[in-house]
C-alpha cells in the first residue's frame, strides 16, 4: 500500500475541517464510484490521516474481508489543523528553540570584543556608541549572525558536535 498523495491528503483534510457545513466528514457524503460505492481510496487516505494524527474517525477498520466499516463523522484535529496552517501553527511554535540572552550581557560581549580590535580608539569610541544605543531587533540581528559566524567558525566543528551530542 502507498501513501496518497498529499495534494490528495490536504483536499480531504480540507473537507473534513469544514466544521460550519458538515460538522465533521460524513463519510457517507463524500466521493462515490459510479456503482455509488465509496472509494477505497478515500478510506486509505482518512486511516492514513488518521494513523497519523491529523484526523478521528468515529470507527474506522478494514476487515479481514477488505472491506471497510465505519462510522460518521471524521474530525480533523489540533494536529491536522496545524498541518494545513500556512505558518505550522502550534506544532511549528512547539518545534522553537527559544534561546534568551540579556540585552546588556550581550552588549558587554560585543563592546568587548571591539575593545579587542585593532581599529582606532575614534572608531572604537563610535561602534561601542551605537552598540549601546543599539535597538533590541539589531541586537536581535547581531546575535542571529553571531551564532551563524560562530557555528561556521567552530575549529572540528564535526568531532566537537559529535562529542556534545553522542557522547
Amino acid at each position: 500500500m502507498s501513501a496518497p498523495s498529499k495534494q490528495r491528503l490536504k483536499e480531504l483534510l480540507t473537507w473534513i475541517a469544514d466544521i460550519e457545513a458538515h460538522k465533521g466528514y460524513p463519510i457517507s457524503k463524500g466521493p462515490k464510484n459510479p456503482d455509488g460505492d465509496i472509494p477505497n481510496e478515500v478510506f486509505s487516505a482518512l486511516k492514513y490521516l488518521a494513523d497519523h494524527g491529523f484526523c478521528q474517525p468515529e470507527y474506522l477498520e478494514q476487515h479481514n474481508d477488505m472491506r471497510w466499516h465505519w462510522a460518521e463523522p471524521v474530525r480533523i484535529t489540533s494536529q491536522g489543523l496545524d498541518w494545513l496552517s500556512a505558518d505550522g501553527g502550534l506544532t511549528a511554535e512547539k518545534r522553537t528553540l527559544t534561546v534568551k540572552f540579556d540585552e546588556e550581557q550581550f552588549r558587554a560581549l560585543l563592546i568587548a570584543k571591539v575593545d579587542q580590535s585593532d581599529a582606532t580608539e575614534e572608531e572604537k569610541s563610535k561602534v561601542k556608541e551605537a552598540i549601546s544605543k543599539g535597538s533590541t531587533v539589531v541586537l536581535q540581528a547581531a546575535l542571529t549572525e553571531a551564532t551563524k559566524a560562530g557555528i561556521a567558525a567552530l575549529p572540528h566543528g564535526f568531532q566537537w558536535l559529535q562529542k556534545l551530542f553522542v557522547g
